[in-house]
This record gives structure tokens, sequence and C-alpha cells, in this order.
């Protein structure tokens, strides 16, 4: 089971048509979550109309071609790091700490947002994560940073196991690589 996303389609200022299939195929069902939330229900809809007004928002399109009660649990691959913003900040600087440096990521502009979200690449699995944003001036100095630090953890793969029967003894036995 997987859903495959189209290219989106712009409709107007703030509006996109988001178009999916499933590897079902025809007739496949789908549980659709914008934001989180449940909007439709195994239904056959393969597209929707999603709305972005206001500058800064994200929004999330989660689309399932299986019963959620039928999936393992799943978390996300990434953080999405949210702040309010700072006065006087024309821009912020996003870092990650990677190899005992802060590495900048990616500048934002202020924008004369309230609030900003900014969504990380795809973290590793049982690793701690640490990021921070450093609101700029106009003049070019630095507030004092907003700084995260979080353990990252995902479903497990599943294990790599194989088993044996012994057709003399009646033992099966159960090994895990």
């Amino acid at each position: 089971m997987a859903v495959t996303f189209a290219e989106p389609s712009y409709l107007a200022p703030g509006q996109w048509l988001i178009s999916w299939s499933s590897s079902f195929g025809a007739g496949a069902h789908f549980w659709i979550y914008l934001n989180g939330e449940l909007v439709e229900e195994d239904t056959p809809t393969t597209s929707m109309v999603v709305a972005m007004t206001t500058p800064g928002d994200l929004t999330e399109l989660e689309v399932l071609d299986a019963a959620p009660e039928s999936l393992d649990p799943a978390y996300p691959s990434r953080a999405h790091l949210g702040w309010y913003g700072v006065d006087g900040a024309a821009s912020y600087r996003v870092e990650e700490y990677v190899g005992a440096a802060w590495t900048e990521r990616k500048p934002l502009n202020a924008e004369d947002a309230d609030f900003f979200v900014f969504r990380t690449r795809v973290l590793e699995d049982s690793t701690v994560h640490q990021w921070r944003v450093v609101p700029v001036g106009a003049n070019g100095n630095e507030g004092t940073p907003l700084t995260w630090s979080f353990l990252m953890v995902r479903r497990p793969d599943p294990p790599d196991v194989t088993f044996s029967y012994d057709e003399g003894t009646g033992e099966v036995t159960v090994a895990s690589a």
C-alpha cells in the first residue's frame, strides 16, 4: 500500500489542487488528514483543494489508503520548529548542531509574520538533534537564540528474523540477524 502524490496545481492565490493515487489501483479508498485532523474517511476521493491563507502557515496533508487501525503506529521523520516573531528582527537564521558546530540550514525573512514554522530535513532515528533559531536585526545584530533539543524515535524497522524446523526433533528455531 502506497499513496503517490501528483505535482500540486496552482488554482489561485493561496489555493492548490492536491491529487493522489494508490498502489491498490482504481477503487481504492482513502483516509484524509488535514493538519492532523481526519477530514474524509473511507472515501474514493483522489484530490482536494488546500487553502493556505496566512503567510508562514504550514499546511500538512496526509493521505492513507488503508484504515488507520490496520496500520502500525507511524511517527514523523521530521520535526517542526515553531516560534513567535521577535520585535526588530529582519530575518531568522535556522541552524542545526552538526559535528560539534552550528550549521546554517536556512535563512528566513521576517516578513511581518507573528508566527514561524520550519520543517527540518529527515532526521536520523535514535539520535538527539539540536536546532536553534537566531533572530537577526536589519543592522546585522543577533538576538538571543531559541533552541530545541530532542530525541528522534520513529517506528522501528521490522526485525530480520529466520525460522527453521527440525523434523527429527520437532524443534523450531527462531534467529534474529
